[in-house]
């Protein structure tokens, strides 16, 4: 590419070489053909409204077309900051190549955009009987049992899919009316140690126990709570795989069935029935922040829309 202190006096500021050079400038850095179109017409559009040589252009005319596109042209907000995230690389651009001195992007802001906030897609009581009864009505107890503890644990503890993943025989402890799981590795690499419940625990006791009975030998605190088939970890794809296909089973359509649903149903449930402790509720999730668990707290779009009706 022809740097423009190459280029004769006359071409210095030259509008269709810098769209053009522009072009190519996305390609080396692989942009997608389609990312490579709609930035060329942002650009475009930007040129056609300053009407001005590039080396006169300057912040005020940056902001200015951003006032344009909010006011006259009534451009969604989400599209004006697609079209400055492309104006800001082609800045970048310039740069690049000598035809600017200055960013003059720096201080041109996005539009602010003001989201409701609500709470995360949640499975009903319903969907979950549903669900379980679906899980239930698989015709091999050995894949039944670990299928039904990997589902209640994460309903029940909110555990994310990879920890279910990971965690170990030892990482569990049962006692007559308690038990807990230790998540050594959570997200951020942090240890965490979450309560079970008796529904949970029984599940978990009764695929262990099944498991030990029909291989005829103890499961060693280091093997993997968890196996495939293969007898080897059990792994992520294959748990998604498991709950989608209950999902397809039980003619569950309302949402999309995965395992962060199942988090997000237990998170929903327990912020409920705990009189609203978010604390605690950190705490079951390994969040870091309460701003993260705060989410449980607001509305979904159902109870939105069921409170609406009764006005």
């Amino acid at each position: 590419m022809t740097k423009v202190s190459q280029l004769p006096q006359s071409n210095l500021f030259n509008e269709k070489y810098h769209i053009s050079g522009f072009e190519g400038y996305l390609k080396l850095r692989d942009y997608s053909a389609s990312s490579v179109k709609i930035y060329l017409s942002s650009v475009n559009s930007l040129l056609s409204f300053i009407e001005i040589p590039l080396n006169e252009m300057n912040e005020l005319h940056l902001i200015q077309y951003r006032d344009e596109m909010v006011g006259r042209q009534s451009l969604k907000p989400t599209t004006v900051n697609k079209n400055l995230a492309a104006i800001k690389v082609f800045v970048l651009y310039l740069l690049e190549e000598g035809a600017l001195k200055n960013n003059i992007s720096t201080n041109v802001k996005p539009i602010k955009i003001q989201q409701r906030k609500v709470a995360p897609k949640a499975m009903t009581e319903k969907e979950i009987n549903l669900f379980l009864q679906t899980l239930a009505r698989v015709s091999r107890p050995n894949v039944r049992y670990r299928n039904e503890a990997i589902v209640k644990l994460a309903l029940n503890s909110g555990l994310r899919v990879s920890e279910i993943c990971n965690v170990n025989r030892e990482d569990f402890a049962f006692g007559d009316r308690s038990g807990s799981v230790t998540v050594k590795q959570g997200k951020g690499l942090k240890e965490r140690s979450v309560l079970l419940n008796d529904k949970t625990r029984k599940a978990l006791w009764r695929h262990l126990e099944y498991f030990q009975d029909k291989r005829g030998s103890p499961v060693l605190d280091s093997e993997p709570m968890f196996q495939s088939e293969q007898k080897t970890r059990i792994s992520v794809r294959s748990i998604q795989i498991i709950i989608a296909d209950t999902a397809k089973e039980a003619k569950i359509d309302r949402i999309k069935i995965t395992p962060h649903v199942l988090r997000h149903t237990f998170a929903t449930n327990y912020y409920q029935v705990s009189n609203s402790d978010v604390i605690g509720l950190a705490s079951m999730m390994g969040h870091s922040s309460l701003n993260t668990t705060s989410i449980y707290a607001q509305p979904s779009d159902e109870q939105v829309m069921m409170d609406l009706e009764k006005l």
